[in-house]
């Protein structure tokens, strides 16, 4: 799933849907095209947190491509 950020959480941190645990950050970084945090995770459901070493990070899902005109990877399920 494709998450935004208030900010640049690391791979491994958990991610939280009301308070409880629904999966993992996979991959994040600060996007230059989108000028915001943008973030992959695995969930089981959409997550409106993430827990940091810096502490509770809001987060919002979003469709992926981040960019339109971006192409899908083929590691995306469903991608190519």
């Amino acid at each position: 799933m494709g998450l935004t950020a208030e900010r640049v959480p690391a791979a491994g941190d958990r991610c939280l849907a009301d308070g409880d645990p629904v999966g993992r950050i996979t991959r994040a970084a600060e996007s230059p095209t989108l000028d915001r945090p943008i973030a992959l995770a695995v969930v089981r459901s959409p997550p409106d947190a993430v827990d940091t070493d810096e502490g509770r990070v809001g987060v919002e899902t979003v469709s992926l491509p981040f960019v339109e005109g971006s192409q899908r990877s083929g590691r995306c399920p469903g991608g190519q």
